[in-house]
């Protein structure tokens, strides 16, 4: 089984035909948890982390994200 660090990896898989997709839902993703942390009352270390390893998995840019 390969060990997937990043998108770049699926393309050894069989996901590869899905990658636009996948890194799509994964900016759909980053942004609904940017919009929670922008509405929350307080800084939620848990839900940064998050966007930070999807945004590193999916080698996304800020310019992604807008």
């Amino acid at each position: 089984m390969t060990k997937l660090k990043t998108l770049k990896d699926l393309r050894a898989c069989r996901c590869a035909e899905k990658e636009e997709e996948i890194r799509q839902e994964a900016i759909k993703w980053a942004k609904d948890i940017q919009e929670d942390m922008d509405n929350a009352t307080y800084w939620d270390a848990v839900s940064y982390r998050k966007q930070e390893w999807i945004k590193h998995f999916f080698n996304l840019t800020e310019e992604d994200l807008k």
